[in-house]
């Protein structure tokens, strides 16, 4: 079964071509490793209510009597307000080709920062993680 990687990260709206490049760069590299898919996805600008995306009686539940919004993808990132979220997935034939890669990835020499290279986002304040899938229709 596959393996996926996730992240979400935060980047100035201004840097979504820069953020592009990086992106098409860095995913011939995963690929190059054994990733079989990768996507980026640019958050849509408009603020979204993330109550939207449960049920009506989840959506009860959340307003338990603190009036506190559902969490959503701005809050989880720490997005700022001239930011917004990339939601990002690698898909991996399985674990064990994830972890060779991953290593072989962050050793490579071409996803490395370059000397007086503008930074595109801030690495300390992405979000990763790696899943297991349990469904896939």
């Amino acid at each position: 079964m596959s393996y996926i990687d996730g992240y979400l990260t935060p980047v100035r709206v201004d840097r979504k071509e820069a953020y592009r490049t990086f992106s098409a760069t860095t995913a011939a590299i995963y690929k190059e490793y054994g990733a079989l898919r990768v996507v980026d996805c640019w958050q849509d600008a408009e603020p979204q209510d993330a109550s939207m995306f449960h049920a009506e009686a989840a959506r009860d539940a959340l307003h338990d009597g603190n009036n506190e919004p559902a969490p959503d993808f701005r809050t989880a990132a720490g997005a700022r307000s001239d930011e917004v979220v990339v939601f990002s997935w690698m898909e991996w034939p399985d674990k064990a080709t994830r972890d060779t890669g991953l290593e072989k990835i962050l050793a490579d020499p071409r996803i490395q920062p370059k000397e007086g290279e503008d930074t595109i986002f801030e690495g300390r304040r992405l979000i990763a993680g790696g899943f297991t899938v349990i469904l896939d229709v």
